[in-house]
């Protein structure tokens, strides 16, 4: 996870959307509101300039910022 622009809670997030876990997995684990998890999804694609979080988890792993 180097030099990624997203904030490291966000990568985090981006990082377990790409292990497959569901939004509302992640809020489970992360211990916050699936809600919350939507709107770190919808900050990292403005952020990134992608429309799919498929795209953004593509964009990630090409871009290094996730493993």
């Amino acid at each position: 996870m180097s030099n990624s622009p997203l904030p490291p809670r966000i990568t985090e997030v981006v990082s377990l959307i790409a292990d497959g876990l569901t939004a509302k997995e992640i809020a489970k684990r992360l211990g916050i509101s699936p809600t919350t998890i939507g709107n770190y999804v919808a900050t990292a694609m403005a952020i990134t300039g992608v429309h799919r979080s498929t795209a953004l988890v593509a964009k990630a792993l090409r871009e290094g910022w996730i493993e």
